[in-house]
C-alpha cells in the first residue's frame, strides 16, 4: 500500500564527525611542572630540566614497547642507537613523574 508520500532519503544531507585523537595510556602531566626534556627534535644526546637530579628515564615506541630505561643524569644519554621516530617518554623521580614525546631526527 502507498500512502502517497515521497522518499526523501536521496535528498538527505549526511554528515559525520572523525576524532583524530587516539587514547596511548599516557598521561599527561602539567608542563609547568619539572621533567621537561631537550631538545625536541633530538639527534644524538637527551638532556634533561636541571630540577630532576634522580630518578629513572623510560622511553617506549608507538607501539608501546620499552625501548630505554636510564636512570636520568645530569650529564644527559645518547639516543644515537635509538632510529628515527616519535617516541613517548616517562620521568620517574622523586616528587616528579612526567610524561611527554620526543622525537628522535638524524
Amino acid at each position: 500500500m502507498h500512502d502517497g508520500r515521497k522518499n526523501s532519503a536521496a535528498n538527505d544531507l549526511w554528515s559525520m564527525t572523525f576524532f583524530t585523537s587516539c587514547p596511548t595510556g599516557i598521561t599527561r602531566i602539567n608542563s609547568a611542572q619539572p621533567g621537561n626534556v631537550f631538545p625536541n627534535p633530538v639527534a644524538d644526546k637527551i638532556f634533561f630540566d636541571d630540577k630532576i637530579v634522580a630518578g629513572t628515564f623510560t622511553l617506549t615506541n608507538s607501539a608501546g614497547l620499552l625501548v630505554i630505561t636510564q636512570p636520568v643524569s645530569s650529564a644527559g644519554f645518547s639516543v644515537f642507537e635509538v632510529a628515527q621516530g616519535h617516541y613517548h617518554y616517562r620521568i620517574l623521580s622523586p616528587g616528579v613523574e612526567k610524561s611527554g614525546e620526543v622525537v628522535i631526527v638524524r
